[in-house]
């Protein structure tokens, strides 16, 4: 086909790591939000963006919008 393939993945970080080692255990936004800390916001993205692209990843569904009002749901965060 001439058309490129689509390689897309949620690795949103902290909690749900779909790419393991050797790749950067980076905080989930949760915890970059709590921190506070734009300049290491834009670092830990920086740094998924590209490890992504190497691995060929196109489009990352992360961060996303998960609304946190259950305490007893672990995934979230």
């Amino acid at each position: 086909s001439r058309l490129p393939l689509l390689v897309s993945t949620d690795q949103e970080h902290g909690i749900v790591c779909r790419v393991g080692e050797p790749a950067t255990l980076l905080p989930g936004a949760m915890a970059l939000g709590a921190g506070g800390s734009r300049s290491d916001t834009r670092r830990a993205a920086w740094i998924a963006g590209a490890e992504l692209a190497a691995l060929g990843v196109n489009q990352n569904y992360a961060p996303d919008a998960d609304v946190n009002v259950n305490p007893a749901n672990p995934v979230i965060g």
